[in-house]
């Protein structure tokens, strides 16, 4: 008898298990397979029990016989988004943070015409970013960001008529951002930061009068607008534009408007690099001058300080041997705050002529010590007849000749500090050699 019981126990409960699944819509049920098979199911952290009912599959929600959420978020999937995916077209919700998702967003992801709510967030996923996505009109949250999405912002985003919250952050998108964006005037909140995104931010962005929550931070935007009217007249109140390549001009309007939370600094180095090669003699400028109405310079040589360097523009005329060196210049201003910003390196490199100005025959081996030298320098041997001293532009300073022919000294202490060149004259030929006045 208790065997009889026994089996038809196990009968009912099939019976039940496979009326339940005959709930649920077959294509539904052929995607979900998909899925768990090509994200290596079987070593999720909580895998399904296939053999058994999809009311039993944690994280899926079946309404009407069709499945309408799916938060597998945080479950160790490990593989690709199958294409069949795109067969959950009653889809509300779909969660997959979290996981290690790789491969690209298959296109039929645009199938989910109901979806409401889309995270990605945090997986491996690559190539660029369907187009089909933006096919999605009842979407209201998308999240994609720290994922490895390549190639531009498709300009199809601009058809998401009921968009409130947007973030395709911390990929690898670049390019200018499309026009088409400022067509989501639904739009609460907008992360595009943490990309290579370049060029503007639009004027347009003034019809996003919904927009709460702006985040450009780390990207190569060089302009952005006037935001005093959507701060002054709607809800924008938070602004991170950090880490781009904004100078005081793009700031000195918004640094007056009272945020909730503004964040602008640091910025890039402005202008380019130089690494130059000029003859001692020659004029040369550098500039360093900004956007902006109230900027404060300084300039800086090898790190030091130059006390009377304080123009946008740097003029060194003559140049010097001396002058060689890196410089760069320290940008502030009055209006906007806590920023600094830093001229890329010049690095000036000053090209020794003074050999084709002396003319130099190298005779025997003088020695002058020592080099360098504070007030006197001793030449051996002391053959010679004549010791000229020069500058750097091969201008003859002083001439000495000596009284007693092994009197080897020479006094330089009236000299400055600086290189200059002795020329040793004997037997009609001429030596040249360099010496460093300390």
């Amino acid at each position: 008898m208790k065997t009889k019981v026994l089996f038809l126990a196990v009968v009912l409960i099939f019976c039940v298990s496979k009326t339940t699944e005959a709930q649920v819509n077959t294509h539904d049920s052929l995607a979900l397979i998909a899925l768990y098979n090509s994200t290596d199911g079987a070593n999720w952290s909580n895998p399904w029990p296939i053999n058994m009912s999809i009311n039993w599959w944690t994280g899926v929600v079946i309404e009407n016989n069709r499945v309408t959420k799916l938060f597998l978020n945080d479950f160790g999937l490990n593989g690709t988004i199958p294409p069949e995916i795109g067969s959950l077209d009653s889809l509300n919700i779909l969660h997959l943070e979290g996981n290690s998702l790789q491969g690209s967003l298959p296109s039929e992801i645009g199938n989910l015409t109901k979806l409401t709510d889309l995270d990605l967030t945090n997986n491996l996923l690559t190539g660029n970013i369907p187009t089909e996505l933006f096919n999605l009109l009842n979407i209201k949250y998308i999240n994609i960001s720290l994922n490895y999405f390549t190639g531009n912002l498709p300009p199809q985003v601009g058809n998401l008529p009921s968009i409130l919250y947007l973030n395709v952050g911390s990929n690898n998108l670049s390019g200018v951002l499309p026009l088409e964006l400022y067509n989501l005037v639904t739009l609460n909140t907008l992360c595009i930061g943490r990309n290579q995104f370049e060029g503007s931010i639009s004027n347009s962005i003034d019809s996003l009068v919904d927009l709460n929550w702006l985040y450009l931070t780390d990207n190569n935007f060089d302009d952005i607008p006037d935001f005093t009217f959507l701060c002054d007249n709607h809800s924008l109140n938070t602004l991170n534009c950090d880490s781009n390549k904004l100078t005081f001009e793009d700031l000195e309007s918004n640094a007056g408007i009272s945020w909730q939370h503004f964040f602008y600094s640091p910025q890039d180095s402005v202008l380019n690099g130089i690494d130059t090669l000029v003859d001692v003699g020659s004029n040369i400028s550098f500039t360093s001058l900004v956007g902006g109405t109230q900027n404060h310079y300084q300039w800086y040589k090898n790190g030091i300080l130059l006390n009377n360097d304080t123009f946008p523009v740097l003029n060194i005329n003559p140049v010097a041997f001396s002058d060689s060196g890196t410089y760069t210049c320290k940008i502030t201003n009055s209006i906007v705050n806590g920023l600094t910003l830093y001229r890329k390196l010049i690095k000036l490199n000053v090209k020794d002529t003074t050999s084709n100005i002396i003319k130099p025959v190298i005779y025997n081996n003088y020695f002058v010590r020592p080099n360098p030298c504070l007030d006197y320098v001793t030449i051996e041997p002391a053959n010679y007849s004549k010791v000229e001293v020069l500058n750097i532009f091969g201008e003859i300073l002083y001439v000495y000749m000596p009284l007693f022919k092994n009197n080897q000294t020479i006094n330089l202490s009236y000299l400055p500090k600086g290189l200059y060149y002795l020329r040793i004259f004997s037997d009609e030929k001429v030596l040249s050699m360099k010496i460093i006045k300390n």
